[in-house]
């Protein structure tokens, strides 16, 4: 794996450090787990692109879109957006026409001044976290490690970012890293859809699942109609959950099934609770996909984790602490702008 910390000195000196990170750091490199450009825009080279990572021992190879905006949309604000796929088209005139492209690119916010990031990456995923001002954006690419076979899963795809496609109002779907009320300003660890009549919003994570079909990630459980299936996660914490726009979250309203009870597992509750040990270690999580039935004895299908990613405790925690487990430094993120007990996660430094 590969690691590199920096200060960019503003969005496209930090767009310039991903790409060069990805194609030519040494590590990567060396193990022969360079990311390579396998397709570009035509009128926008090296504004909207299609990367190919090799995997671990050169085969699994991941298809990851990223298209870098720079329009004024309030403040003068710049994006990167993420898209996946299946298949590259050489002749394909966008990202997202691509064999199989996410329907929904979420994004990360990108500012004009210097912004403090961390990257991590190997052949088969990249993850990216940026600091502007006491906000932090987020942005993870490629698989995760399924429990399954190459077989049985060979795909195992995952896109996240901060910001999912905007609907119709900001109050949903911000255009600026500085509106922090909107409920879809989410990092992927912790998504949610919105399907209100008149303002709606798509999620900030997505799968790609065995049957090849997308899921987009939320802590609704009424899903929404204008998007990709769903998988719906549990309350504020890990482990993940996910199934169809029909099922329901473990913060449900009522406590009538064992999946939607206040004493489930993943519950906000019982995960706001977790705490540091007697010696002062930080316990880590891993981030876990799974799919459930809302019924009275739910089986839940686990899919895999994503590689890297951890919850973490928030009680006597804060974003950028360093947490050693196992001789590996994990850096401590909040999400977004949120610093309560249940809102932290750690990115593995390695």
């Amino acid at each position: 794996m590969a690691v590199r910390t920096g200060t960019a000195a503003n969005h496209i000196e930090l767009w310039d450090e991903l790409l060069d990170f990805l194609q030519n750091d040494s590590a990567l490199v060396a193990a022969g787990q360079n990311w390579t450009k396998v397709w570009e825009h035509a009128e926008w080279p090296e504004r909207e692109l299609a990367l190919r990572g090799p995997g671990i021992t050169g085969g699994n190879e991941v298809l990851v879109g990223l298209r870098r905006t720079d329009e004024a949309q309030v403040a003068a604000e710049s994006q990167i957006y993420i898209s996946g796929m299946t298949g590259v088209i050489p002749t394909a005139e966008r990202y997202y026409d691509h064999v199989n492209a996410l329907p929904r690119r979420p994004l990360i916010f990108l500012d004009f001044n210097p912004m403090k990031y961390w990257f991590v990456a190997n052949g088969r995923r990249f993850v990216v976290v940026v600091n502007i001002s006491t906000i932090y954006q987020a942005m993870y690419g490629g698989f995760f490690l399924p429990y399954a076979t190459p077989v049985a899963y060979p795909y195992p795809l995952f896109i996240g970012g901060t910001r999912g496609y905007s609907g119709y109002s900001s109050t949903y779907a911000p255009v600026s890293w500085r509106v922090t009320g909107a409920d879809s300003y989410r990092h992927f660890v912790y998504p949610r859809s919105n399907a209100s009549t008149g303002s709606w919003h798509d999620s900030s994570a997505y799968m790609l699942d065995p049957d090849g079909e997308w899921r987009g990630g939320t802590l609704d459980y009424n899903g929404s109609v204008y998007a990709v299936p769903r998988f719906v996660t549990g309350g504020r914490g890990f482990p993940r959950y996910m199934g169809s726009q029909t099922t329901y979250p473990l913060d449900g309203p009522t406590d009538s099934f064992p999946m939607r009870g206040s004493s489930a597992l993943g519950y906000n509750s019982v995960r706001a609770r977790v705490t540091a040990g007697l010696n002062g270690e930080m316990p880590l999580l891993p981030a876990t996909l799974m799919a459930f039935s809302n019924s009275v004895a739910p089986s839940p299908v686990t899919y895999g984790i994503l590689e890297g990613v951890f919850q973490v405790p928030g009680v006597g925690n804060a974003a950028e602490n360093v947490v050693s487990v196992g001789g590996v430094d994990h850096l401590v993120v909040q999400n977004v702008q949120r610093t309560t007990r249940d809102e932290y996660w750690a990115l593995a430094l390695e």
